[in-house]
């Protein structure tokens, strides 16, 4: 058996690399020398009308605050693409459950990705990069060496000079991206709100005249992916003040970004190599060049902070942070900065001088920067094709050494959370320069410190550093979870604010302080092994389930005795958080249930009620600028339809109100889709607009209990793990992120549900691989497969068994390398790779490259076709609407997508132990 699994994990590492250098996928950009270069697509969503039902929801405020937003970004994208994967390599039973894959792989993962392209560089809401003191110092080292090398020294170099003049030809080069997009503002200093609502008409054809090559369209892609001119907010309607917290929050955003940006290589041509293939940075040329711009914002953040956005609580300054003790004065992060912004003709604006608006030390601010610092601290560890020692001499493009700079930083601000946010090791929330610390403990802030220093103690463990830090990092984690496990109630309650001596004063019966001390507790959890910790985790979990779930609504009360939920970025953030880290210390045999639940609250709570405020197509739009303007018909417009005169970014509304009210009546007890509500006082209130999907498009709503068993109520957990003959324990996990967890016990998996319903290749292909792969393998997010189909079966076997992490691959046979088995068996991956390797597949593989469209295939982002159709007449036949109705014509209505038979189906023998 040992020699077997050797030999399966030598042959998907032997076909590993050539999976990644793949370079035949998706939609292509004709570039002006006419090359083809690959880029995101999308892919209409499945069925998930199925967990819809009819809400009242009333949007209260469309404004983007950056740090709550940004928050739920940063836990969207854990529990989204990185999530999901996890979830397969600690094999939950997440197969055949479609609706679950698409709203945590993707839409999860994409809501949080649409913050950094429109809020990070299309709206212009921050300070450019251009005026960043990392190219300011580039700029003087040119200058510099220019002057060594010439009797003269004419040449002065401008930080316009090194970015335009000097890093983003290398960029282009290395990764292979033809050109940047024009208007493009890649911000460094995220202001702290922003209005979201386009000052220009989005043009979604393909005519994008570009003024340095003189291609006039034919880009094969619509003219709003190449400029970002009409997608730019109001300048007018910003608050410019810069949020620390939010800015940690950013850098965190970034870090992670650029970390999924550069997991793998691949190939491809570029201006100087024209026709010839060669080595490239990036998973593809377009997050190569977003990977790159991640990077160099953050970088810039960090240096500007550094070296002026520290306190004494008088004045702004910078901080050796090497050599930095609070012992000898705090130095820390104020809360808010005002800058003085100036502008100069055509320059965009920059930071002239700037002013303490709030010099008090907030636990929150400086919990999120060192969050941010240990993620930006690993990611320039590990990605060391794009970090480098000398770049771009040794072929990488930043420093590896910028790495410490992040380590720096971080343990600077740690030093000041224990020494100005503690009493007697319990975190308090907030200390001023002149009335000193205070005595609140929010769980809010708690939570957020509790997880950002648990990533850091074991992110410096993985780099065998700062022992002394680690060390006091994991006894700050047991002090507060042991004063939580105290705080909490008999019931499993906890209040929002306690003293540091546990006293509670803030509010009881809140929804979003039962999460927070969950996600606290169970990062306590993974760093001790303290089963008490985890005992009240659960003990909350089941608290929050049973008092505070509607059934009939699909979404949580935010208070109890309240029939008005108030939904937030920030209180959807900490739930996703929660549900996601119960699920990892769940047995895995026992999480179909809390599968079904999370698709359920998730749809309900952010697709139903109104709080996207538009999507773009990789969430399902595929007739982007020639359909409805809802395509997928799920009640989201698409950006141009959204709200204000021109549309509005794919982003999150500030506040949402669902009226919970019910008919108590009903004798369906909430089976019927419309769940008719009672009047509702308190709902009508508020003041906001009525979110009503029906008004856009014909939103189907077929939820019903009946179909769905498992969710008459909301899961609860068992306070302790069974103990039995067939439950074996299980081994850590190191997830996507580097942190390891604990898996608990679990029983062996034996019997696929594709083998229990004699599923064929075909269906268990469409019900876990073409989410990725698209539905006949030309590729979404994951790789093509046309060089698949032709390796030796026991070769592709062994690749889909073991994943590929470099490529974001699940390991769906692997089972975290024990004996509970994988969320596909041995059999069911048979099954999947003959089909992959069939002359039908092979044949529709084909046909679709061609620019055919398959009868009665799903429908795709229309641009796949419309660019292979520029492509195969070399860009020289506009693409205008008529050409793009051909199209749509022949594919399947997005609107009208029904449940595979693969979805959700039962279990009758679910879990047992191999004989």
């Amino acid at each position: 058996m040992k020699k077997k699994s050797l030999f399966i994990k030598a042959l998907a590492i032997t076909i590993a690399s050539a999976v990644v250098m793949q370079s035949y996928a998706k939609n292509y950009i004709l570039t002006p020398d006419n090359r083809s270069v690959a880029i995101k697509g999308g892919f209409s969503q499945p069925d998930l009308s199925e967990y819809r039902s009819s809400i009242e929801s009333k949007v209260i405020d469309r404004r983007f605050y950056t740090n709550e937003a940004t928050f739920m970004a940063n836990e969207g994208y854990k529990t989204g693409i990185e999530g999901y994967n996890d979830m397969v390599k600690a094999s939950f039973p997440v197969a055949y459950k479609r609706a679950f894959q698409w709203v945590t792989a993707r839409e999860m993962y994409f809501y949080a990705r649409y913050l950094l392209d429109y809020i990070g560089g299309r709206s212009h809401s921050g300070v450019h990069m251009v005026h960043g003191p990392y190219l300011s110092m580039k700029a003087d080292k040119a200058s510099q060496f220019n002057r060594l090398l010439r009797d003269r020294g004419e040449r002065n170099f401008s930080n316009k000079d090194v970015l335009l003049g000097i890093e983003l030809p290398i960029v282009y080069q290395r990764t292979g991206f033809p050109r940047v997009f024009d208007g493009i503002q890649p911000t460094y200093l995220q202001y702290k709100s922003v209005q979201p609502f386009f000052t220009g008409k989005l043009d979604n054809t393909d005519s994008f005249n570009d003024p340095m090559s003189g291609k006039n369209g034919g880009w094969g892609v619509p003219t709003t992916y190449l400029t970002n001119e009409a997608q730019v907010f109001d300048h007018d309607k910003m608050d410019t003040t810069l949020d620390l917290g939010a800015m940690g929050q950013f850098v965190k955003r970034r870090s992670q970004w650029m970390d999924r940006f550069f997991q793998s290589t691949h190939t491809g041509t570029t201006h100087i190599s024209r026709d010839k293939e060669v080595p490239l940075l990036g998973n593809d040329a377009e997050e190569g060049l977003r990977g790159w711009g991640l990077a160099m914002s953050a970088i810039n953040t960090m240096l500007q902070v550094k070296a002026s956005m520290f306190t004494d609580g008088k004045h702004l300054l910078g901080l050796n942070t090497d050599a930095y003790n609070p012992d000898h004065g705090f130095k820390y992060l104020p809360h808010e900065i005002k800058p003085n912004l100036l502008w100069v003709g055509d320059i965009p604006e920059r930071v002239w001088s700037m002013d303490i608006k709030d010099s008090s030390s907030q636990l929150w601010d400086q919990a999120s920067w060192v969050w941010a610092t240990s993620a930006f601290a690993i990611a320039a560890n590990r990605r060391d094709t794009f970090f480098t020692d000398n770049p771009p001499v040794d072929g990488g493009l930043i420093e590896k050494r910028t790495g410490l700079l992040a380590e720096s930083l971080g343990n600077a601000i740690l030093k000041n959370i224990f020494s100005m946010h503690t009493d007697k090791g319990i975190l308090v929330s907030e200390w001023h320069p002149k009335k000193g610390m205070g005595s609140t403990v929010s769980l809010k802030d708690m939570a957020m410190t509790m997880v950002a220093v648990n990533d850091m103690a074991q992110s410096w463990k993985s780099l065998g550093r700062h022992t002394d830090l680690i060390e006091k990092s994991e006894t700050l984690l047991l002090k507060n979870a042991d004063f939580l496990v105290k705080a909490q109630s008999s019931i499993g309650s906890f209040n929002s604010d306690y003293t540091s001596e546990g006293l509670a004063i803030g509010q009881e019966g809140v929804l979003t302080s039962q999460w927070e001390a969950i996600r606290a507790l169970i990062s306590a959890y993974y760093s001790s092994r303290n089963d008490s910790y985890l005992v009240a985790a659960r003990k909350a979990y089941n608290y929050a389930n049973n008092n505070f779930w509607s059934v009939a609504h699909g979404t949580y009360h935010s208070e109890l005795n309240s029939d008005v939920a108030i939904v937030t970025p920030y209180s959807v953030g900490i739930t996703m958080a929660a549900l996601r880290e119960i699920m990892f210390t769940t047995p895995a045999y026992l999480l179909e249930d809390q599968a079904e639940h999370m698709t359920r609250w998730w749809i309900q709570t952010v697709n139903q009620s109104g709080l996207l405020l538009s999507e773009h197509q990789s969430t399902g739009e595929v007739f982007t600028g020639y359909g409805t303007g809802d395509d997928d018909a799920d009640g989201i417009p698409y950006v141009s339809k959204a709200h204000g005169k021109f549309g509005a970014a794919p982003v999150m509304a500030a506040k949402v109100a669902i009226n919970l009210s019910e008919n108590k009546s009903s004798e369906n007890n909430g089976s019927d889709n419309n769940f008719p509500a009672n009047n509702n006082s308190d709902f009508s209130a508020i003041k906001g607009d009525i979110h009503q999907a029906n008004q856009l498009v014909t939103v189907r709503n077929n939820f019903n209990l009946s179909d769905h068993p498992s969710l008459v109520q909301a899961p609860t957990v068992s306070l302790r793990n069974a103990v039995s003959a067939d439950i074996k324990e299980r081994p850590d996990m190191i997830r996507t992120d580097g942190t390891t967890i604990p898996l608990p016990p679990s029983k062996s998996l034996t019997v696929g549900l594709g083998t229990q319903h004699n599923f064929s290749g075909k269906q268990i292909f469409e019900a876990n691989c073409m989410l990725c792969h698209g539905q006949n393998g030309e590729g979404i997010d994951g790789k093509p497969l046309e060089k698949m189909m032709g390796y030796p079966a026991a070769a592709m076997e062994a690749f889909v068994y073991a994943g590929n992490p470099i490529a974001s691959m699940p390991a769906f046979g692997v089972g975290n390398g024990d004996h509970v088995g994988g969320t596909l068996t041995q059999d069911e991956i048979k099954r999947v790779v003959s089909y992959v390797q069939s002359k039908e597949f092979k044949g529709n593989y084909k046909r679709s490259q061609d620019g055919e469209v398959i009868d009665g295939f799903q429908a795709k982002d229309i641009w796949f076709y419309l660019s292979r159709y520029n492509i195969k007449h070399q860009g020289k036949k506009p693409i205008d609407a008529s050409i793009a109705t051909q199209y749509i014509n022949k594919m399947a209505d997005p609107a009208k997508v029904n449940a595979d038979d693969t979805e959700n189906v039962k279990r009758s023998a679910p879990w047992s132990i191999t004989q």
